[in-house]
This record gives C-alpha cells, structure tokens and sequence, in this order.
C-alpha cells in the first residue's frame, strides 16, 4: 500500500469514527428532547411498534406526510426546517430513490397493483421505523407528486403538502440545469402522453417551452389530486411565501407536520431560513424580465391557466 493510499485509509477510518459516534449522540439527544416536551404519555414507548402491513394494520391510521412540488421550490430547505423539531423524522430525497418508479408509473409502463407492491417495499419500512421510534414521518422528495394517488391509497390518513414557485423563476432555474437538454435526470423526466394536446408537437418546442410544460403540468397534476383531500389532510403554500419566514405561516407549517407540539425558537428558525439550501449556482440564463417578447408569449400559452390558479400574474410580452 502507497503512502498515500495508506494516509486516505487512515483519514476514512477516523471519518467513519466520527460520524457514528456523533450520529449515535444526535440519536440519544433527539429521543431525549422528544420525551422532554411530551405532554403526556412517553412518545416512544406509545408509538404503535408496526413492522408489517399483513399482520397489522394500524398503519392505517399512521399520518406521514407527504410533500408534493416540481423540485426547485425550497423543499431541501424545508426538510432542515422541520428537522428543527425533535418529534419530526424529515427527509429529502431517503433511499431508495423514486427516480425511475415514478416516471414508469407516470407514464402507464407498470400498473396500479405492482405500483401500489412496489410502493409499499419502497416506502413501509421508512415510514414504520420513524413511527416506531415516536417521529413524524416527512418526505419532501418531489418524485411523489407522480404518486400521491398510490401513497393515499396506502397511507389513507396521510398528509400532503404543495409546495408550488413563481413559474418564470422555475423556467429559469431549469434552463440553467439544462432540463430536457443533458441534465442526467432527463431519462425520468415527464413529456406528454398521448393524448396531451402537445404530445405530437413535443420535438418541436425549444427548450423553453418543455420546461414550462414540465411547471404547468405536474402543478396541475398536485392541484387535482389536492382538492379531493379533506381540509386536514392538506396545506399548500407558495416558495416565496415560504422563504418570507412569517411566523404565522411556520407556525401553521409545524402545526400541521408534528404529532408532538414543539416549535422551535425563532433564532433556529432563522439559521435555516437565512439561506436557500441546494440553491441554483451553475448553469446561465437570462432572468425573465430580459427574455424577448416571443419568449413570454410561447411561455405563457403554456402556463396561463395553472399560473392564474395560483395567483401569478403573467408577464406581459
């Protein structure tokens, strides 16, 4: 072994060491707060110990919750904002990753019966190991807006949550990852099915276009699947009302996600929200309010009605 092999061995080795012993001391302390701000009963030793759904099926009662969006909104953001509270079990994107089930799902390549199996070895053990262990369980991976549908199914007392952003913004911030032109998520990436009125005329849009298609059409997917839930099980709010960090609509937000009641203090609050995690720094393209006026219009035939449901004025062209 060369020396320098030997010295990278050794700095892993230490790294390893580090990371377990801090992540077993998070561990202690979380579970520690969490019992600390229970109000009554020991959260973790009332927690319903699931394991399966074959055997058990208190699962049905379970309230994960579920946050829907195009990606690109503050939902990295939003899951270390809610990992502020003891009680809530947040994760962005937790393996295994949907990238693909979703996209097969999306586009009819499996059915509903081997979506919903699929789902459930994808997801039950996450869900049931945050719930055994007294959390909230949280997702804000934005895959599952493609199956909100199989997750209510499975998870009928779910919550879910729209996150949505300013369409022009969202364009932008996918022009500059090169959506539908090389980013190497592109082999799961939504285009119209047969039947959308821009299936046949897909090849012949600019880059632009696709990318508006692609805000429009998964918040109109979350809109529709949004209004058949009942008040409680729903909330929906906007990636620059969330950025605003006005304590009414945190308080809400952690209100709705935590089954133990703990908001955190405002200068928590304010380390998270200082900063937009996982924010766009590569990739160039001209801010909306450069971009020319056959831009807008090709822009705004596309996203017109989607935008006016939630309340984004369009530009004028």
């Amino acid at each position: 072994m060369s020396l320098k092999q030997n010295l990278l061995r050794i700095t892993r080795n230490i790294l390893d060491r580090h990371h377990r012993f801090v992540k077993r001391k998070f561990e202690q302390s979380n579970r520690a707060l969490l019992r600390a701000f229970a109000l009554e009963e020991d959260p973790i030793d009332e927690a319903p110990q699931i394991t399966n759904r074959i055997t058990d099926d208190r699962w049905k009662q379970l309230q994960p919750v579920w946050v829907l969006s195009t990606g690109r909104t503050g939902t990295n953001t939003l899951t270390r904002l809610l990992n502020l509270a003891p009680g809530i079990d947040a994760f962005h994107e937790p393996s295994p990753e949907l990238f693909q089930f979703s996209f097969d799902y999306y586009n009819g390549s499996i059915g509903r019966e081997q979506a919903l199996g699929t789902t459930i070895y994808l997801r039950d053990e996450l869900v049931f190991r945050s719930i055994r262990d007294g959390f909230s369980y949280v997702e804000t991976n934005n895959r599952l807006s493609y199956i909100a549908d199989l997750l209510l199914e499975l998870y009928p007392a779910s919550k879910f949550i729209h996150i949505y952003r300013n369409p022009y913004d969202f364009i932008r911030s996918g022009m500059r990852r090169r959506y539908y032109c090389g980013h190497m998520r592109d082999y799961a990436r939504i285009t119209p099915l047969s039947g959308d009125p821009l299936h046949e005329q897909w090849g012949e849009l600019t880059n632009l276009e696709k990318v508006a298609w692609n805000w429009q059409k998964i918040n109109h997917h979350c809109l529709t699947f949004m209004e058949q839930l009942p008040s409680e099980q729903k909330m929906n709010f906007s990636s620059e009302a969330f950025f605003q960090a006005k304590p009414e609509l945190i308080a809400e937000l952690f209100n709705f996600v935590e089954s133990v009641p703990y908001h955190p203090p405002a200068s928590d609050i304010k380390s998270v929200m200082g900063k937009k995690h996982n924010a766009q720094e590569e990739g160039t393209f001209s801010v909306p309010e450069n971009w020319t006026s056959s831009q807008i219009k090709k822009v705004n035939a596309i996203i017109a009605p989607v935008a006016r449901t939630l309340s984004y004025d369009l530009r004028s062209s």
